[in-house]
């Protein structure tokens, strides 16, 4: 008799934007960049789904540029892995992020090695 494989479920939860999963955490963010105002979205996430392949090793916090419609920066406090969810490192992590000024959010973008483009 053929064996039959059984019906997986992903243990990642949440929303998810793109190919980040298990989002946490989401948080928007507007600045105000001379005559025009920039708009962010910060998330925690758990996992990449790189099309249906799911890595929890690539979790944190992503930046997400809401004007250019995608992923800015990611894996800022990233851990061995997101399989369990968010730590409340990343979670505290992010909230830190969306406190900040524009020229403190600016210079975390642009001085982090995982930046798509500096802003």
């Amino acid at each position: 008799m053929p064996a039959t494989a059984s019906k997986s479920t992903c243990p990642i939860k949440g929303r998810q934007y793109g190919p980040l999963m298990g989002i946490q955490f989401e948080r928007k963010l507007s600045f105000r960049d001379g005559k025009r105002t920039r708009r962010f979205l910060v998330v925690v996430y758990a996992a990449y789904n790189a099309f249906g392949l799911i890595g929890p090793e690539s979790n944190g916090v992503a930046i997400l540029d809401e004007d250019r419609k995608q992923v800015l920066v990611d894996e800022i406090a990233k851990q061995p892995s997101g399989y369990s969810g968010a730590s409340d490192m990343q979670v505290a992590r992010a909230a830190a992020i969306s406190k900040m000024g524009w020229a403190a959010f600016r210079a975390l973008v642009n001085e982090n090695p995982r930046r798509r483009y500096e802003i």
